[in-house]
């Protein structure tokens, strides 16, 4: 089924199986490439695309945030690369333990 559905859906472009699909009520929609989401003017608009720059990947884009809050504006960082914070996570949690309880102590119950 899915090879004859194929050779038909590929007689004509995506526009026009779109308009006749939603003509005749059959729900529908297209997966958006990425040249499309790209150029979009309301993705762009509204900063939900924007482009960072990653010590690691140099330029990339990466999804901005749904919200833009006036008095906290929004920030965009790039991901770390796993691992890159082990050693201080480490070294914090070692600075815990020690400050926590000495290794030597006794509770006695009162």
């Amino acid at each position: 089924m899915t090879e004859i559905l194929n050779e038909v859906l590929r007689e004509f472009p995506l526009a026009y199986w779109e308009l006749t699909f939603n003509a005749a009520r059959v729900p529908c929609g297209h997966v958006i490439q990425w040249s499309e989401l790209h150029e979009h003017r309301q993705i762009l608009e509204n900063n939900f695309l924007v482009e960072i720059k990653s010590p690691d990947w140099g330029e990339m884009w990466t999804g901005g945030p749904p919200y833009h809050l006036s008095v906290t504006p929004e920030q965009q960082i790039p991901t770390a690369l796993i691992g890159a914070h082990n050693e201080e996570i480490r070294k914090e949690l070692e600075e815990r333990r020690s400050s926590a309880i000495p290794r030597n102590a006794v509770t006695e119950d009162k």
